[in-house]
Parts: structure tokens; sequence; C-alpha cells
């Protein structure tokens, strides 16, 4: 499973492991980005929470490796922390991602 997760990591380049881990100041840039971009689109005010909450959870899934879906479809279909979930009550140990750390070369964050 490991070497799994870290394919995965090296594939779909998620940022953080958790929804928790996720730094307030970052959610928040990307709330109004996005409330910002609805806004400029000229949707009703009322109806901006809602798309904001709707791309949240597209943030987290592109950014938060637990709530990825696994890139090895063959293998496992659905999310990465589903994947590590049932695989910690089928051998019932307590397994979790605790970090993960990703290098690439000639690359700029």
């Amino acid at each position: 499973m490991a070497n799994d997760i870290a394919m995965h990591v090296a594939a779909a380049q998620p940022r953080w492991v958790r929804r928790e881990d996720v730094p307030a100041d970052a959610l928040e840039h990307e709330r109004e980005m996005i409330s910002r971009q609805a806004r400029n689109e000229g949707k009703p005010e009322n109806i901006i929470p809602r798309i904001v909450e709707g791309k949240i959870g597209s943030f987290y899934k592109d950014h938060v490796l637990e709530e990825q879906p696994f890139v090895k479809t063959e293998t496992f279909d659905g999310t990465v922390g589903e994947m590590v979930a049932g695989l910690a009550a089928t051998m019932g140990e307590n397994i979790r991602v605790r970090r993960f750390a990703r290098l690439a070369v000639g690359e700029e964050t």
C-alpha cells in the first residue's frame, strides 16, 4: 500500500494529507478567489455561498490526499482515504497516512 500511495502522490501532487491540514489562510484565499470569480460572472449574490462551498469541495479533491480519487483504479475504485480505511478495517489495525514528501527536479513551488 505504501508504494501505491507513493505513486499516487507522484501522479496527483496533493499538497496536504487531510482537510484539517489545509492552512486557514490558504482556504480563505481560495474562498475569496471563488467569490470574486462568481461575482465577475454575474452570479446572484444569494447563491454565491453555495457556489463557494461546492468549489471548495473540488479544491479538497484536487489538493488533499485523503480526498483524491485513487489513481490506480484497477486496484481500488475510491478515494485514498477510503482505501486506507478499508485496509485498516481488514487488518484490524490503526493505519493512517501521517505525512508525505514529494520531490521534483526542475519544478518551482
